[in-house]
């Protein structure tokens, strides 16, 4: 993981004060996009969610679909963080609907990894005194990573298979 500092954040807040002065709103999304990753390391949630709230509606602005999915799952796992599980739970849907929405495989196995992720840590933050919350939360988590891995072995079959035939 990189190691960002108070000045990398200060440099790119002039970047994107730049950008939003000029009107460019993909410079400025993305602006917004690595904002609040530096955020998220610092485990300054809130404004990691403030940037990533930006970004997703710049990415409504510019019609980029991947980029609101995008977005909603740094919304998401902000969230899950400061262990608002159902609202990041939301997020993460979202991106997966939007994933699903132009059949993009990649974002799609991330999404269910992102909401596999969620539900083990809401399992996790439960006590074991709410037995079946818990294994509810279990479930849902194995069922979302399974998801993922079967999408993953589908997706390395494609590809194994597209090259032996090209070496053919």
């Amino acid at each position: 993981m990189n190691s960002y500092t108070f000045k990398d954040v200060s440099k790119l807040l002039k970047v994107k004060a730049k950008a939003k002065s000029k009107g460019e709103l993909r410079e400025l999304a993305s602006c917004c996009n690595v904002l609040g990753e530096l955020y998220q390391q610092q485990g300054k949630y809130e404004d990691a969610i403030s940037e990533h709230e930006e970004e997703r509606k710049l990415c409504k602005q510019l019609n980029d679909c991947i980029g609101i999915g995008i977005a909603h799952r740094k919304i998401g796992e902000a969230l899950n963080e400061l262990g608002q599980y159902e609202n990041a739970l939301k997020h993460q849907q979202n991106y997966l609907a939007l994933a699903k929405s132009v059949d993009n495989k990649l974002e799609i196995q991330r999404a269910l990894a992102t909401i596999g992720r969620t539900h083990f840590c809401h399992a996790e933050a439960l006590t074991t005194n709410n037995r079946v919350l818990y294994d509810k939360a279990l479930d849902s988590s194995k069922f979302s990573y399974q998801k993922s891995l079967e999408l993953c072995e589908r997706q390395a079959s494609i590809s194994t298979s597209y090259f032996s035939i090209s070496l053919k």
